[in-house]
């Protein structure tokens, strides 16, 4: 499925940020939220308070009409701190071994967290091999719609348990925009511990500035991030820069902010101006 806007509908990158951002949101009737590891999980492993945060924003935005589509990272993080291991796991293997552990656990706190607002919630894992194909592509598309029709909110991750280098996603920034055009998406958004894109980074420059708004996207955006992921994560910056390339030249708009600013997703339904927003393409 492609999405279809006619570039004359889409918000002019010359007006004001706030009033670019309500006009997107005024429009949203489906949202792919892709939520980080360092967002997800804390020193203990699974931040359930966050959790629970994230879950309350996102009841609250299907009483404004919008259907959220979430993109769980996790599993991985959720599972080796379970273990107590000291380090991260490095080979695919013990990943793969990790998510096994921690991908039920993830499950049952967006469970519980969504379960407070009566909200069911449907695990869907997927590879890159059940995108490509065709047939494939219809039938996650046509469950994943079934799911929307009946109300129940959509938890899908990377199935990390099988997935090996030659089928992965590279992370789940990359998933979520091939979900945003699968599903049709209005708007993605893309929580990470960054409140955006900056001009250097801002973890170790202290001068760094936030972009607001990117209406093009080109080598001298490339130029400014550092190809970094956290101890939890496997994307980063640079990661999420291809993600908005690759979901903006589908005419779908990207936002990428910090998911641990308070009521974050609330706050950019009302406008403010958190994070980077990327515009569509022609």
């Amino acid at each position: 499925m492609t999405y279809s806007k006619t570039v004359e509908t889409l918000p002019h990158p010359q007006r004001p940020h706030c009033a670019i951002r309500q006009e997107l949101f005024a429009r949203c009737r489906r949202l792919i939220v892709k939520v980080g590891s360092a967002i997800l999980t804390g020193d203990r492993g699974l931040d359930r308070v966050n959790i629970h945060r994230i879950s309350d924003q996102i009841a609250e935005l299907r009483e404004h009409g919008i259907t959220c589509v979430i993109v769980s990272s996790g599993a991985i993080a959720a599972g080796w701190k379970r273990l107590k291991h000291p380090q991260p796991p490095q080979t695919i293997p013990h990943k793969q071994a990790a998510a096994a552990v921690g991908q039920s656990r993830l499950m049952r706190a967006w469970e519980e967290a969504l379960g407070k607002h009566e909200l069911n919630v449907a695990q869907v894992l997927l590879t890159a091999e059940g995108i490509k194909d065709q047939h494939r592509y219809l039938n996650a598309r046509h469950t994943l719609e079934a799911l929307l029709e009946w109300g129940v909110v959509p938890i899908i991750n990377e199935n990390d348990t099988v997935a090996t280098d030659e089928i992965k996603f590279g992370d789940n920034d990359q998933l979520a925009v091939l979900l945003a055009d699968l599903m049709g998406a209005d708007l993605a958004i893309l929580l990470t511990d960054t409140d955006g894109l900056y001009d250097s980074n801002p973890h170790t420059h202290s001068n760094a500035k936030r972009i607001a708004l990117i209406s093009s996207i080109d080598e001298s955006l490339f130029s400014m991030v550092e190809e970094s992921t956290s101890q939890v994560g496997t994307g980063g910056m640079k990661s999420k820069l291809m993600a908005a390339q690759k979901c903006t030249h589908t005419g779908i708009p990207l936002l990428i902010a910090h998911g641990r600013q308070k009521e974050i997703l609330l706050r950019l339904y009302q406008g403010e101006s958190w994070g980077s927003l990327f515009l569509p393409q022609n």
